[in-house]
């Protein structure tokens, strides 16, 4: 393998491991985007919770810093289900939030999901 193959290589089973241990701790968390209503830039319509997952050293990472890595994979479903859960437990807590949760069309039929 050329030096440039291997670090790309080696580079992604970072991310991969690095989501994994994610999920696996828990160390996820969900951003809220506000959207607001066209002309009326003061009143948000809703929120869109976008995922994030929390790396060893506390820093936030959004999807796409490893979004592109696990997509194709069964880890892109289930960072899918830990963004809908997150979402799901935040609409618990507040019940007037309206939400979004962003995810891949992938996830469309995944078992998980039900």
């Amino acid at each position: 393998m050329d030096p440039l193959s291997h670090a790309v290589t080696t580079c992604d089973s970072a991310v991969l491991d690095m989501v994994r241990d994610a999920l696996n701790l828990n160390r996820c968390v969900l951003a809220y985007q506000p959207i607001v209503q066209s002309g009326d830039f003061k009143k948000g319509a809703f929120y869109e919770g976008l995922i994030r997952i929390v790396d060893p050293s506390g820093r936030y990472i959004p999807a796409k810093g490893f979004m592109g890595s696990v997509e194709d994979l069964e880890l892109g479903r289930q960072v899918d289900c830990a963004s809908l859960d997150l979402g799901l437990k935040a609409l618990e807590v507040y019940l007037h939030l309206h939400l979004s949760i962003n995810r891949s069309a992938r996830s469309i039929g995944y078992l998980q999901w039900f």
